[in-house]
Parts: C-alpha cells; sequence; structure tokens
C-alpha cells in the first residue's frame, strides 16, 4: 500500500491552500503542491478532529487570543445563548468555533430532550436546516472587512441589484387575495444577512405543489415554476425576477 504523502496532519494554512488546489489545477496550482509534499515544516494540526467518547469534538484546543481572537464576544455569546434556552426559544443549543484548526470556543446550553431533562451536548445529533446561509453570510463579511470594497451591512440591496429598487410589499388583506404596496425602506444587505427582509420561502418539506389559494408561499410559484422549467437562465436573472415577487 502506497503511503499517503501528505501524512495525516496538515497545517490549517496548507489545508486552505490545497483547498484552493483543488478548484485551480493550473501549473502554479500544480507547482505548490510539489513544494508541500517535499516540506519538512508541516505544522502538526490534525485534519480532522480527533476521535472521543465525550461530548465535545477534540479539536485541540487554544486560547482565542493566540489566533487573533477576541475572548469578549465569546462570553456574550455564552450569555446569550443560556438565556434563549431559558426563556425557551430553542429547546437546546449547541456551539463551537474553530479557527486554524485549533478549538477557540464551545458551549452547550439547554435540552436535547426537554421532557427527559436530557443535556444538550456537542455530540447530540440534531436535523440540519439552512446551513449554506450560515457560509454565505460569512464568506460576505470578508469582503465587508476589507475597506477597498466600500460596503455597508445598511446599503440597499439595489445599489448591487437594481431590480430591486422597484420591489413592492405583498400585503394579505383577505385569505387569498394579494395586494403589492410600496416598501416602507428599501431592503438593505444587513437585513438579507439577518433573515429580516421579508422575502420568505417557497414550499418547504411537506408542502404541496402547486400550491393552494391562500398558501404563504403562492406568491413563489410563477419563480418556483420558471426555475423549474429552465427559463431562468442565470442567477441574475432569477434575483431580477425575485425582485418583483
Amino acid at each position: 500500500k502506497k503511503e499517503d504523502p501528505l501524512g495525516s496532519h496538515v497545517g490549517a494554512l496548507t489545508f486552505k491552500r490545497l483547498v484552493s488546489l483543488c478548484a485551480g489545477k493550473t501549473v502554479a496550482a500544480r507547482r505548490l503542491l510539489e513544494e508541500f509534499l517535499v516540506a519538512r515544516d508541516r505544522v502538526n494540526l490534525p485534519a480532522q478532529p480527533i476521535p472521543s467518547q465525550s461530548s465535545t469534538p477534540q479539536w485541540p484546543l487554544c486560547q482565542p487570543e493566540s489566533v487573533g481572537m477576541d475572548r469578549a464576544p465569546f462570553e456574550r455569546l455564552s450569555k446569550y445563548f443560556e438565556w434563549r434556552t431559558r426563556m425557551r426559544h430553542f429547546a437546546g443549543i449547541s456551539c463551537g468555533v474553530v479557527r486554524n484548526g485549533m478549538l477557540v470556543y464551545y458551549t452547550d446550553a439547554g435540552f436535547a430532550n426537554v421532557e427527559a431533562k436530557t443535556k444538550m451536548s456537542g455530540d447530540t445529533l440534531v436535523r440540519l436546516f439552512s446551513m449554506t446561509k450560515c457560509l454565505v453570510a460569512a464568506a460576505f463579511m470578508t469582503y465587508l472587512e476589507d475597506p477597498t470594497q466600500g460596503i455597508d451591512l445598511d446599503d440597499p440591496v439595489a445599489k448591487y441589484i437594481p431590480a430591486f429598487a422597484q420591489s413592492s410589499m405583498s400585503v394579505l388583506p383577505k385569505r387569498g387575495q394579494k395586494e403589492n404596496q410600496p416598501l416602507e425602506r428599501p431592503i438593505t444587505l444587513r437585513q438579507l444577512l439577518t433573515h429580516t427582509s421579508g422575502i420568505g420561502y417557497g414550499a418547504t418539506l411537506g408542502d404541496p405543489w402547486p400550491p393552494a389559494k391562500g398558501s404563504y408561499y403562492k406568491i413563489y410559484e410563477d419563480l418556483c415554476e420558471k426555475t423549474k422549467d429552465g427559463a431562468l437562465q442565470s442567477l441574475e436573472a432569477w434575483c431580477n425576477f425575485l425582485a418583483k415577487v
């Protein structure tokens, strides 16, 4: 069996560069890979969490300051999670932050099973929803941190997607009816990232299709059908159509 040249450990920065390699496959990418294979100064951080029987994934622990992060927001976050579960907004929450291959922060609050009083933990199995939103928001914030981009969270979406300048607000005066009214204020980037823009979902798991008259997602029927039929050939066309809903 041929030995894996990458070994069982890679440095966090090297890992990020290798991910880029997979997407690039250019001459420069191949050269970078060759340099890595002969390098002897790899940082011995686990490429994956170390198997453990405990409730918390065993990434190597570190202090936030050692990876350029501030401790105070994490302390506030723990208190916030405790408050949300105490107020029964959520049954249970677990949260961890890994940076550069190191576990910077972990906490859990509330219950995995409220009736049985089973505490929430790092190995509690939960159903995942909407995880791409977290990744997109985190990626977007990297642009916000770059002052050369000139991005403000309170910028109107129409600054970047002009079609949203004509967006309207759907009002349902009676069941099954819809009236479009002008927006009281423009939709902002901040609202998109925090799910407070007023843009809703189409059909979700278990919802009948086509939507029944009066269903909350019927206003997205045309958009969904055009997406399904391939009438919208680009992301730009899709966004422009959404702006008219």
